[in-house]
Order: C-alpha cells, then sequence, then structure tokens
C-alpha cells in the first residue's frame, strides 16, 4: 500500500474540509479515507499523549490509502490540518516523505481565530462558555501565527514542495483555484468537482441541544470509513441547517488582534511573497 505523495497541512477553519472533499472527486486523485488521521502529530517517545490519534503505526496509516493502487491515481492525498502548529509533524514527514508535495490553507488569521473560538464554544453550556477578549484571545490565535509557524516546515522541505493558497481568495474564484491546484499535482487541471455541497460551515447553532447530537465524537474517527456517505451527508446538512451566522467581532477587539498578527503577517510576505495587505486592516 502506498504512502500519500501530497499532505493538506494547514491550517484550521481555513476550507480544508472543503479542499478534502473537491480533491477527493477527481478520477486522478485519490484521497485517504479518513480527513484528519493526524497521524504524524503521533510521537513514538510520548505515546501517552497520543490517545486520541486514530493510527499510530506506518502500516495502519497506508491502510487509509488501500485504494490508490486499484484507482490508478497519480496523486494521493490525505488532510491533517493541525499539522501546522507541529514542528515534530514536519520532522516526521520529512523522514517518512521527504518528496511530499505540501499544501496550505491559509485564512485572514484575525477571522480564523474567531472562527476558531466560536468552533470551540459551539456545543457549550451557556454557563461553560467564556467570552472572547483581549485577555485570553491568544488561546486561538497563536494557530495563526503563520509564518513562525510555518518556519520549521520551510527549513526541512524545499519551497517548490508548498503551495499556499489564501482561503479570501479561492472563495471568489473557487475554480480557478483548484485548476491552479490540480496543475500542482499533476493532474488534469480542467476537472471541476460538485461544489454545491458547503462543509464545516461557520458560526453559532440555533439549538445547542441538537447540535450536540450532531456533534462528530472521537469515536466517529474510526466509524467513518464504515459510514455510508449518503448517512454522512445528509448529518452535514442537518448540521448546516442548525447554524445560523455569528455576531460581528467587536471592532476595538479586531485591532487588538491586527495588531499582534500584523509582525508575523508582514514576515510571511517576506517568506513567501504573497501581497497580504488585506490582512493587515487599516494600517496597510
Amino acid at each position: 500500500m502506498p504512502l500519500p505523495n501530497f499532505i493538506i497541512f494547514a491550517t484550521r477553519k481555513a476550507g480544508t474540509t472543503s479542499l478534502y472533499h473537491y480533491l477527493s472527486q477527481h478520477p486522478e486523485i485519490y484521497m485517504s479515507t479518513l480527513k484528519g488521521s493526524r497521524f504524524f502529530l503521533f510521537d513514538p517517545e510520548r505515546p501517552e499523549r497520543g490517545k486520541n490519534i486514530p493510527v499510530k503505526s506506518v502500516e495502519d496509516y497506508k491502510a487509509f490509502f488501500g485504494g490508490a493502487d486499484k484507482s490508478g491515481a497519480r496523486a494521493i492525498g490525505e488532510a491533517s490540518p493541525s499539522y501546522l502548529g507541529s514542528e515534530g509533524a514536519a520532522q516526521r514527514i520529512s523522514a517518512i516523505i521527504p518528496d511530499v508535495k505540501l499544501i496550505a490553507s491559509l485564512r485572514n488569521p484575525v477571522d480564523r481565530s474567531y472562527s476558531h473560538y466560536l468552533m470551540s464554544m459551539r456545543y457549550r453550556s451557556k454557563r461553560d462558555r467564556v467570552p472572547l477578549s483581549a485577555a485570553n484571545f491568544q488561546t486561538w490565535a497563536d494557530v495563526g501565527l503563520y509564518a513562525k509557524n510555518l518556519k520549521p516546515w520551510f527549513k526541512l522541505f524545499d519551497r517548490s514542495q508548498f503551495k499556499i493558497i489564501i482561503l479570501e481568495e479561492w472563495k471568489s474564484d473557487t475554480p480557478a483555484m483548484l485548476r491552479d491546484l490540480h496543475r500542482f499535482l499533476s493532474v488534469e487541471e480542467d476537472f471541476l468537482p460538485d461544489m454545491k455541497t458547503k462543509y464545516n460551515t461557520g458560526g453559532e447553532p440555533r439549538s445547542r441541544v441538537f447540535g450536540s447530537i450532531l456533534k462528530p465524537r472521537p469515536f466517529h474517527i474510526r466509524l467513518k470509513p464504515y459510514i455510508p456517505e449518503t448517512l454522512r451527508a445528509a448529518a452535514n446538512r442537518l448540521r448546516n441547517v442548525n447554524m445560523k451566522k455569528a455576531p460581528p467581532l467587536d471592532p476595538e477587539l479586531r485591532s487588538e488582534m491586527e495588531a499582534y498578527f500584523r509582525d508575523d503577517i508582514l514576515a510571511l510576505q517576506d517568506m513567501t511573497g504573497l501581497d497580504l495587505s488585506k490582512w493587515l486592516g487599516d494600517g496597510g
């Protein structure tokens, strides 16, 4: 059984679930049977920290790509967006599949942090929910320090192995983003998937009780490959129907968060050559 030749490694709350599903429809691409294996987060020297990681051996990891040989796929991939914040994951990927192609979907770090915060509060009781504030936003923000988190990866892999896409840009022209991504993966670039389904819709639940019933749980990770796609799609639709738009982020807090990210955004521009001026707020 093969190992993947590309990984979507970044970042949470930046459209990686949609990417996984779009790419899985391409006839020349085989995506792992499980999104978010998080295999490379497992540290054999600290196994006690890996109890929620579903696979812990290379052979078990390969099993997620067991159908790739029969499919004749040219590109074989997985998506574990939590890899970005782990230097250990970068080192383990470099050791096992050093020539792998790496895809990072990045999002305005302020918006990403707010979305991450909303997700973490989504199913908590009113008593347990914590207001987002200047005192605690770093809890959800530090994954969005992209330059800091990408630096170890850029040391281990050649720049030609990376494709960095910006969520705000690819949402405005998803077909163009997919064609570019297909070229990067050396597959037929003009194939377009069905993009009507929305995945991981953000916001707040209309009913927290109903949302909690539909909430994915740890044991679902192991069962997911055996649950019919129609059933998974139905659950996804119900979760989407239950979501409503969240209130906007407080302008004063947004300004503080923009200031927090500013130096990292400028560093990321220097590292990648991307124009990220829209992320810098009114300061430009």
